[in-house]
């Protein structure tokens, strides 16, 4: 698996935010973003990130966040949060390919593989953020071979 470090100072995000439960995410996850089609925000954001967010690591629910940078100073759109995302080393793994089928495959070698493995790295919080490039740079969008996406997880040194 193909990884960098890098660390990143802090940053806020602006999107839709929901709290769901881990044993339907599957379900309740395509349903975000079905209203986040219906109410129309890509007209207010472009979503460049999606975080998972699980502040206790150890709950049954976690929040799932579609964003984009948030530029200080901007008004916020009704039905969006702001999230301040905390200054952290992160993992960041390469995705290349379809998204619906290369992040899944990644995020699970990243924790049944890579964190279990690792001699070095533990998780240092309960993010997980997914970084998508822009589609229309692609030609068949987020189902071209070589569309590029990154999953981010935070980490410190064992």
């Amino acid at each position: 698996m193909e990884y960098r470090l890098e660390e990143k100072e802090s940053f806020k995000v602006i999107g839709l935010k929901k709290n769901i439960k881990y044993e339907s995410a599957s379900t309740d996850i395509p349903k975000i973003w079905t209203t986040f089609f219906l109410k129309n925000l890509f007209g207010k954001i472009k979503p460049k990130y999606t975080i998972n967010f699980d502040a206790t690591m150890d709950n049954n629910t976690f929040d799932y966040m579609i964003c984009d940078e948030y530029e200080e100073g901007l008004a916020v759109p009704k039905g969006l949060e702001i999230m301040q995302i905390p200054k952290f080393t992160w993992a960041i793994f390469t995705c290349i390919g379809p998204s619906n089928i290369k992040m899944p495959e990644i995020n699970e070698k990243i924790f049944t593989e890579w964190l279990p493995n690792s001699n070095d790295y533990d998780i240092a919080a309960g993010y997980n953020i997914e970084m998508y490039s822009n589609p229309k740079d692609y030609k068949k969008g987020v189902n071209d071979e070589k569309y590029y996406s990154e999953i981010w997880i935070p980490i410190k040194r064992k």
